[in-house]
């Protein structure tokens, strides 16, 4: 995920008392220090976004291309995924 080894910039940034005990604790439990933990998500968060940015882009080009799924497969699709979250409903 990380290279150690890279270059390391500074970034300083105001966070709430509780946030900072929460990182110290997941800090502790992984026996790293702040730093990592944060640099670690902070990694995760950037390439979530990228992530995420990257598919919605793709699916706009694919709607600009007219590919579209079909009523009747979404429609039971959503059915399917309805059956599993909320069985009580059919």
């Amino acid at each position: 995920m990380r290279n150690n080894f890279m270059a390391k910039e500074t970034l300083t940034v105001p966070i709430q008392p509780g946030t900072r005990k929460a990182l110290d604790a997941i800090a502790q439990v992984l026996y790293r220090n702040r730093s990592f933990v944060v640099n670690d998500a902070l990694a995760a968060y950037v390439e979530t976004y990228r992530w995420q940015t990257e598919q919605i882009g793709q699916r706009l080009r694919d709607a600009d291309a007219g590919q579209f799924v079909a009523e009747k497969d979404l429609k039971k699709a959503l059915a399917r995924r309805l059956r599993r979250c909320w069985p009580e409903l059919f």
